[in-house]
């Protein structure tokens, strides 16, 4: 991708976000907001920031156990320490800020270029991840409709409403859809053939590569280990969004258990599948519309909780992910730098 279009995807992202922040706050009585933070019990804040730190050096002890299974460029193996691990996974989440997804391949580049791994290999290993999350995730939906039964029909209108515009959206578009979806087929097909035929050349070996990384899932000895690292990053996540409900006491005034804040993480996650930049604007309004419609907050103190909690992981990823920069001499330019196997 060019420089100028990067850019370009870039200032779309932020946009969106700006437009989605917008609409999300939009009525907020920001004076209510702040009597809220100054009204807050900070001294909750570290063990919030300790529970974050923790999932995360739980993720990278996890992904560890996949880049181990890899062999490096020159033929031999080594293991990924944690802590490199964990430092690359933080400069990633920091990447995240400036463009949606870009934190993958920067975390990539960054363990692939120190340990002399092959990056589409490791890219590999963090489409497993993904993978695992999202299956995680899925299954952990399962619990929403149990946990906040009798609040769920306060959504109904919103969903549909939702549903009804992206149906209207869609059918407009219909038929750029359809050329779209044939464009693909046709090229895949293309790339398919190209591979077959031994005459992908570059490309059949960065898909081979990337296909030993998804195998590291199967290569690894340790998938009782990966399954209970996965319950526990998840169980933490739990633990992080009920703490700020604590944090403005905001637990005892609505009610709010760990069960509940474990379901409103899950909703608030589906906002971070729009493509803004760390989940900003699309995080803030599914959240705000959920403590609003099913558990009677005014919409001042569902800001505070969206705002708080979306800006303490943001102060957090970027504070701990320039400080793991920094540690490990790297620049910026270093980070984003596309790199090519060899």
């Amino acid at each position: 991708m060019s420089a100028a279009r990067k850019r370009l995807v870039q200032v779309g992202g932020f946009g969106l976000a700006a437009v989605l922040l917008v609409l999300a706050l939009r009525g907020v009585d920001f004076a209510r907001v702040g009597a809220d933070l100054a009204s807050a019990r900070w001294g909750w804040f570290l063990p919030l920031a300790a529970v974050a730190l923790a999932s995360h050096a739980l993720r990278a002890w996890r992904w560890t156990l996949f880049l181990d299974t890899l062999p490096r460029t020159d033929g031999t193996r080594a293991a990924v320490p944690v802590s490199s691990a964990f430092a690359a996974v933080m400069v990633g989440y920091m990447a995240n800020y400036a463009a949606p997804r870009l934190g993958e391949f920067v975390r990539t580049a960054n363990v692939a270029t120190r340990h002399k791994l092959r990056f589409s290999a490791v890219l590999g290993t963090v489409a497993v991840e993904r993978v695992l999350d999202l299956v995680t995730m899925a299954l952990a939906f399962l619990s929403v409709p149990l946990v906040l039964s009798g609040r769920l029909g306060a959504m109904e209108g919103l969903w549909r409403d939702t549903v009804s515009a992206w149906q209207d959206r869609v059918a407009a578009h219909a038929l750029g859809s359809a050329i779209v979806l044939l464009v693909s087929i046709a090229a895949t097909a293309w790339l398919v053939f190209r591979i077959r035929r031994g005459a992908g050349g570059r490309i059949g070996h960065l898909v081979r590569s990337f296909g030993s990384g998804i195998a590291a899932l199967a290569r690894t000895p340790h998938r009782s280990t990966l399954i209970v690292t996965t319950l526990a990053i998840w169980a933490l996540y739990g633990i992080m969004a009920w703490i700020p409900f604590a944090m403005f006491s905001f637990d005892t005034a609505h009610g709010i258990t760990l069960a509940h804040a474990w379901a409103i993480m899950l909703i608030g996650a589906l906002g971070v599948v729009v493509p803004s930049p760390g989940g900003i604007g699309s995080y803030h309004w599914i959240t705000i519309q959920a403590l609003v419609l099913m558990f009677g907050f005014a919409t001042s103190e569902a800001a505070t909780y969206a705002i708080v909690t979306h800006a303490g992981q943001l102060v957090l990823y970027v504070v701990t992910g320039f400080v793991a920069m920094l540690a490990q001499g790297a620049r910026w330019s270093d980070l984003v730098m596309e790199r090519r196997d060899d």
